[in-house]
């Protein structure tokens, strides 16, 4: 669990087999989550919370801030957004609410335009360039299981400044990855 100094405000953009399970560990691991949801799975989310089933058995993860609306999640220290990319620059403005002055907001999604998209809507000095390397699936509506991570290439090291990736001190490892996309670009890889 994170102590109180390294906890994060963190929201998640979506909830299908990555934001899930990025969300569930994020929450298991201690941070404040909140999550932008719809339907079923806005539904199921705030009913009985995130289940995980993946190579570490079963979890469940309570959400406390779960809507539909990011307006009502309030601002974050980041946002990891997990929607399709063709839907970024629909969802882009409705992000508003959740940035700060110091709001990393990190893609999630294949292909390198998702942080430019993101950059125009909420502003470039917000936007950081990311990657997920995960396999997973949603099962149900609040429900995700995953079998594994992709192994990303070149030495680890645990990333706790919010300038350097989302993990924090959570269960997932992650490494900032400088100049992936330029010499400019900040880029984060997850598992």
């Amino acid at each position: 669990m994170a102590a109180l100094s390294d906890a994060r405000i963190i929201a998640v953009v979506g909830a299908g087999g990555v934001g899930g399970l990025l969300a569930a560990m994020l929450a298991r691991a201690g941070h404040d989550v909140r999550m932008l949801a719809r339907g079923a799975t806005l539904a199921a989310i705030r009913e009985r919370g995130l289940r995980i089933h993946g190579p570490d058995g079963d979890h469940a993860a309570a959400i406390a801030r779960v809507s539909d609306d990011a307006a009502d999640l309030g601002a974050a220290d980041i946002v990891l957004i997990t929607v399709k990319t063709w839907q970024l620059a629909e969802l882009g403005p409705r992000l508003v609410p959740l940035i700060g002055d110091r709001t990393l907001v990190v893609p999630m999604q294949n292909g390198v335009e998702a942080s430019e998209v993101l950059g125009h809507a909420l502003g470039d000095e917000h936007a950081v360039g990311g990657v997920c390397r995960m396999i997973g699936w949603t099962e149900r509506p609040g429900e995700v299981r995953w079998i594994g991570a992709a192994r990303a290439p070149g030495p680890r090291r645990r990333v706790t400044d919010p300038a350097q990736g989302p993990a924090g001190r959570s269960e997932m490892n992650s490494k900032a990855r400088p100049g992936v996309l330029g010499p400019a670009a900040r880029t984060t890889l997850f598992p």
